[in-house]
């Protein structure tokens, strides 16, 4: 008799679990399309001195550059140490925590992409914070389709012996915030933990790049494992031609 109850509890709280996941992902996706959009204004930098600006610019020059190449899956000419150890990367779809974790989904884009090709690069600088306004044009591979991206990268920095490093990314798609605990209480946890399983099924069942494990210490880009030979040179054409930051 005792077991027969311990299953009919067990086999409720399972699917209310699963009732709660589930319209907790039906949420998400409705607030990817219709959720409230931020609108981020700021005078913080312009009321700087013009020393002050090249000082603040100069300083995050190398963190912008890397995200740059990064998401657009280029390769950089040297070692690039932009993040914090447990550093935080999310979108509506994934959340990554940790270094680790983060340089390997990035090293995974040239197993979905074909090409991310940078349309639109402002720049909003603010106390530990860049705000980064960006359309991207993504090019998948299967299926072969085409999407532009717009939205915004809000970059949470944290000042330490090397320069200022990455603690958090925050990927939000149309302006529209990630959901999680602090800002839908309800629905939060739900959309949390979705975007996790999706992050560690990535990690663990799509197939890992060659240099995944070198990924960990150096940030280089894998597309020469993804592209043939004869591409390279056009791929080092459009790196030239990558719009350059600017400042909102």
């Amino acid at each position: 008799m005792s077991f027969k109850i311990y299953r009919r509890v067990f086999l409720r709280l399972v699917g209310i679990s699963a009732t709660y996941v589930g319209v907790a992902q039906m949420y998400t996706y409705w607030h990817i399309k219709k959720g409230h959009q931020n609108v981020y204004k700021s005078r913080w930098f312009d009321e700087l001195s013009p020393e002050e600006r090249e000082k603040v610019t100069d300083s995050r020059a190398n963190i912008l550059e890397t995200l740059q190449k990064l998401y657009e899956m280029k390769d950089l000419p040297e070692k690039r140490d932009i993040f914090v150890q447990d550093a935080i990367l999310e979108d509506p779809r994934m959340t990554m925590v940790g270094r680790q974790e983060i340089l390997k989904c990035f090293s995974l884009l040239p197993v979905v992409f074909t090409a991310i090709t940078t349309q639109k690069f402002e720049v909003q600088h603010l106390p530990q914070e860049i705000r980064i306004f960006q359309e991207r044009m993504l090019s998948f591979k299967s299926p072969k389709l085409t999407v532009d991206r717009s939205g915004t990268l809000v970059v949470k920095l944290i000042q330490t012996s090397e320069g200022e490093k990455i603690v958090s990314i925050s990927d939000e798609w149309d302006n529209r915030p990630i959901i999680g605990p602090k800002n839908a209480m309800f629905f939060g946890y739900g959309s949390y933990f979705l975007r996790r399983v999706s992050t560690i099924y990535m990690l663990t069942i799509c197939p890992y790049t060659k240099t995944g494990d070198i990924l960990l210490d150096s940030i280089v880009s894998t597309k020469n494992l993804f592209f043939n030979d004869n591409t390279s040179n056009t791929e080092d054409q459009q790196l030239l031609e990558t719009p350059k930051p600017k400042r909102v």
